[in-house]
């Protein structure tokens, strides 16, 4: 279900961009830079991404669990970058267009 106040698009962001550098890295490191508490709910969320494709997971020669980020988790991350910015400009936009016709004499 989509939030209604995107907050769903601002999470999915930070947990790429704690993914970003390619290194895999385990649930207990990614559900501490991401804040997460009780570290069991970070799985959840991992398994929500990885069935979207945006991460994949990983056992290392420990046994211990690993996600990195896809090229698709790659591209989300380009696209919901840009999405910030093209609705920041959206709205500024019409403020900078009336300012300019506002100046001319």
């Amino acid at each position: 279900m989509k939030r209604k106040n995107g907050s769903h698009n601002r999470t999915k962001k930070r947990a790429l961009e704690v993914l970003e550098n390619r290194i895999p890295m385990d649930g207990i490191t990614f559900a501490d830079k991401m804040g997460i508490r009780p570290v069991r709910r970070v799985y959840a969320y991992l398994a929500h991404l990885t069935t979207l494709g945006l991460i994949v997971r990983r056992t290392d020669l420990g046994r211990k669990l690993r996600f990195q980020i896809t090229s698709r988790g790659m591209k989300r991350l380009e696209w919901l970058r840009s999405e910030k910015r093209t609705t920041l400009e959206q709205l500024i936009a019409p403020m900078l267009l009336s300012d300019r016709a506002s100046a001319r004499p």
